[in-house]
C-alpha cells in the first residue's frame, strides 16, 4: 500500500474471530490506531513512512498476536524505549504503543 497522501487523524479496527492482517499501517499514517481482536490470530505491521509521533493500542483477548514494529521510529511503551540507528537529521517520529493479550500472547518483530 503506497502512503496516503494525507496523514489520518484516527484509525479504529474491530474483529472478532477469525485471522486478522494488518499489512504497512505505517502508511496511513495515524495518529491514532486502536486495534482489538476478540478470538484467533493477529498480525499488525507498523512498517510504512511514518512522518509524526503516534499512540497505538493492540488489544488481543483469546488470541496470538504478531506486532512488525519498523526500524525508523522510536519506540516507547513495550518495556524500553526502542531507537533504531537512523540517517536522519531529525528526530524519528516515536510511536507509543500499548499491547495487551488475555490470552495466547504477542510477539514482537522487527
Amino acid at each position: 500500500m503506497p502512503p496516503t497522501g494525507r496523514a489520518v487523524r484516527s484509525c479504529s479496527v474491530r474483529s472478532r474471530t477469525g485471522t486478522l492482517f494488518l499489512d504497512r499501517l505505517g502508511n496511513a499514517r495515524p495518529g491514532r490506531l486502536d486495534v482489538r481482536h476478540r478470538l484467533g490470530a493477529a498480525r499488525v505491521d507498523l512498517h510504512g513512512r511514518w512522518r509524526a509521533d503516534a499512540e497505538i493500542d493492540l488489544d488481543l483477548a483469546f488470541a496470538s498476536g504478531e506486532l512488525r514494529l519498523p526500524n525508523d521510529v522510536r519506540i516507547e511503551g513495550l518495556g524500553l524505549p526502542i531507537v533504531f540507528p537512523t540517517k536522519r537529521e531529525i528526530p524519528p517520529p516515536t510511536l507509543q504503543i500499548g499491547a495487551h493479550s488475555s490470552l495466547g500472547g504477542i510477539r514482537v518483530s522487527y
